[in-house]
């Protein structure tokens, strides 16, 4: 797993991210992040500020290369961030990906919301 700093990406590239448990595959473009993808998808992806301060939107990278918008250690801690968690309103894909969501007592992200 990789994290990079961010440079511009193609739109028109895209990449499979997996969410775990789950199995859901996100198609997610270079220049999104994963949070903007589930969201416009109607996925119940667990999240608040959008912004890199409140780490809801925590997710580990158990495989592939994302690049970071902006730095997470504040929001996540020099700790987790060196067990590979990243915040999804921060990461846009750049290879295949794979990460665990974890159940916060959200709805199932198995299915996009009725709302």
């Amino acid at each position: 797993m990789i994290f990079k700093r961010r440079t511009a990406a193609p739109a028109t590239i895209v990449h499979p991210v997996t969410l775990r448990p789950s199995g859901l595959v996100l198609d997610v473009r270079a220049d999104q992040t994963i949070l903007e993808r589930a969201l416009e998808l109607g996925l119940p992806f667990p999240h608040q500020c959008k912004a890199a301060l409140c780490a809801s939107c925590r997710c580990q990278l158990l495989d592939g290369e994302v690049a970071a918008r902006k730095p997470m250690a504040k929001a996540l801690g020099v700790q987790r961030l060196g067990q590979g968690w990243i915040l999804a309103c921060q990461c846009e894909p750049r290879s295949v990906v794979t990460l665990h969501i974890e159940s916060r007592g959200n709805r199932d992200m198995a299915a996009p919301s009725a709302d």
